[in-house]
C-alpha cells in the first residue's frame, strides 16, 4: 500500500512541473571579439540574431488574418488570371476555420469580392475567386488600401495581419509614385500590418513593389512565369502560418567612447549612443538579424570593455503576450596576433561581407539606370572580387555561400549591357537584393 502511494505522489510531481516557456532565441556575437592593444581605435561588427522557436504541432501555429489583393487589369487576361486564381485557391486550402481571409480585386477601381470572414466555407471562398475576370487599368494603391481595411476588421495581436498583393502592371490610377506607396507601407507597418508584394511578369514597377513591402517589413517576390505563382503563394503562406513572434523592437545602447557607425542591411535609427531597429515577424526555426558597425576605442593588453547592452521587446504569438530579452556584448584586447585571429567570428564576418556587398550592388543598378554601364560593371566586379578573396578565409560553409553569390553576381554583371534582357534582369536583381537584406526565406 505504501508503494502505491509513493508512485501516485511521484506522478503528481511530474504533472505539476512547470512547462518551459517558448521564447525566441537571442544571440549576440562580435566579428572581432579580441582587438589589437595598440594606440588606435578599431571598427568591428556586432550581430544581434533572433531565431524563432519550433512549433511542435500544427494546432499551435499562428492564426492568419489575410487579405489577398489581386490585380485583374487587362494585362492579366488569359493564363495570368487563371494561374492567379489557382494560387489564391491553394492559399485558401492552406488555411482553416481559425483563420480569416478577405479577397480584393482591382482594375480601374478596387472592389471587395469577399469581405473578411473566417475560413469555414472554402467552397464559397473559392467560388468568389473563380468569378474574377480581367479588364481595365491598375488602381494598385486603392487595392492595397481596401485590403488593409479588410485586415483591420479582425485585427488583433494574436493574428498575423497581412496584405498579399499580386500585380503584373504599373500603378496608373490614383496615387502611383514610389514615395506614395512607400508611405502607405510605412503607415500599415506602424499599425502592425505587413504587405507582401508579388510582381508577375515584365510589366510591374519593382522599385515601387519592393518599397511598399520593405516599409511594412513584408516579403517580396519576382515571378517571371505565371505557372510559378502557386509555388510562391505556397512559400508565402508557409511564412504566414509559421510566425512565432512579431512587432519586434531591437534596442542597442553603446557606452560612452564606443561609436555607432552604421546599421548594415536592415533599416534603423542611430541617435547618439542609442540604436533602434524593428523586425515585423520572426518565423519558426528561422534566424533574423541586425548588424551594427561600431568603432571601439584603443585599449591595453588583457583589458576588457563592454561595448553594448541589448534589449529585445516582442509579441510572443504562442502565449499572446509581450516578452523581453536582454543581452550584452564585450571585447578584450591583446598584443598577440594569433589570439586576435583565432577569436575572429567567421560567421559574423561572412554576414557583414554579404550585406555590405548587397548594398553596393544596389548602387550598381542606379548606375546602370543612368546609362553608366562601364561604372556599374566595375563596381560589381569589385564586389565579386571581394567575395572571392574573402571566401577561403571564412571556413568551408561560408566559402561555399560566398562563392555561389559571387558566381550569381558575375552572371548579372556580364549581362548589364544587354538592353533586351535588362528589364527582367533588373527585377531579378532587385528581388535578390531584397531577400538578402530582409533575410527572406524564399
Amino acid at each position: 500500500m505504501h508503494h502505491i502511494r509513493t508512485v501516485l505522489f511521484t506522478v503528481v510531481l511530474v504533472l505539476s512541473w512547470p512547462v518551459q516557456a517558448l521564447e525566441i532565441k537571442l544571440k549576440t556575437e562580435i566579428a572581432n571579439p579580441v582587438l589589437p592593444s595598440d594606440a588606435n581605435s578599431h571598427k568591428t561588427y556586432i550581430k544581434i540574431s533572433l531565431t524563432g522557436f519550433n512549433i511542435e504541432q500544427k494546432a499551435d501555429r499562428s492564426l492568419a488574418n489575410v487579405a489577398i489583393v489581386l490585380d485583374k487589369s487587362g494585362s492579366m487576361d488569359g493564363d495570368k488570371i487563371k494561374r492567379a486564381k489557382q494560387a489564391a485557391k491553394l492559399a485558401v486550402d492552406l488555411m482553416d476555420a481559425k483563420d480569416t481571409v478577405a479577397l480584393v480585386s482591382y482594375d480601374s477601381l478596387a472592389k471587395v469580392m469577399l469581405a473578411a470572414k473566417k475560413v469555414t466555407d472554402k467552397t464559397l471562398i473559392k467560388q468568389k475567386i473563380e468569378n474574377l475576370s480581367a479588364g481595365g487599368s491598375t488602381a494598385l494603391y486603392a487595392g492595397v488600401n481596401k485590403g488593409a481595411n479588410q485586415v483591420r476588421e479582425f485585427f488583433a495581436k494574436k493574428f498575423v495581419n497581412r496584405v498579399i498583393l499580386l500585380s503584373d502592371g504599373l500603378a496608373n490610377v490614383g496615387p502611383s509614385s514610389t514615395k506614395e506607396l512607400s508611405d502607405l507601407g510605412a503607415k500599415l507597418g506602424s499599425e502592425g500590418i505587413s504587405v507582401t508584394t508579388i510582381g508577375l511578369g515584365k510589366g510591374y514597377d519593382e522599385d515601387l513593389m519592393t518599397a511598399l513591402a520593405g516599409h511594412s517589413d513584408g516579403n517580396h517576390a519576382f515571378v517571371e512565369k505565371a505557372e510559378d505563382l502557386a509555388k510562391v503563394f505556397e512559400h508565402e503562406f508557409g511564412d504566414v502560418l509559421s510566425v512565432v513572434a512579431q512587432d519586434v523592437t531591437i534596442e542597442i545602447i553603446l557606452p560612452d567612447g564606443v561609436k555607432p557607425v552604421r546599421i548594415i542591411g536592415r533599416d534603423g535609427e542611430i541617435s547618439k549612443q542609442k540604436v533602434t531597429s524593428k523586425i515585423g515577424q520572426i518565423y519558426a526555426n528561422q534566424e533574423k538579424y541586425i548588424l551594427l558597425e561600431a568603432e571601439v576605442p584603443a585599449g591595453i593588453d588583457s583589458a576588457t570593455r563592454k561595448i553594448s547592452d541589448i534589449k529585445i521587446n516582442y509579441h510572443n504569438m504562442q502565449h499572446n503576450k509581450s516578452s523581453q530579452l536582454t543581452s550584452e556584448a564585450s571585447i578584450s584586447y591583446s598584443a598577440s596576433r594569433q589570439k586576435i585571429e583565432q577569436a575572429e567570428n567567421k560567421h559574423v564576418k561572412s554576414d557583414a561581407i554579404i550585406q555590405t556587398v548587397n548594398e553596393e550592388n544596389q548602387r550598381a543598378i542606379y548606375l546602370r539606370d543612368q546609362g553608366k554601364i562601364k561604372e556599374a560593371k566595375k563596381l560589381m566586379q569589385k564586389n565579386v572580387s571581394k567575395l572571392r578573396q574573402n571566401a577561403p578565409m571564412l571556413g568551408s560553409q561560408q566559402e561555399a555561400v560566398l562563392n555561389q553569390l559571387a558566381s550569381e553576381y558575375e552572371q548579372d554583371m556580364n549581362s548589364l549591357a544587354n538592353d533586351s534582357s535588362w528589364n527582367v534582369q533588373r527585377k531579378s536583381m532587385k528581388s535578390k537584393q531584397y531577400r538578402i537584406k530582409k533575410q527572406q526565406k524564399y
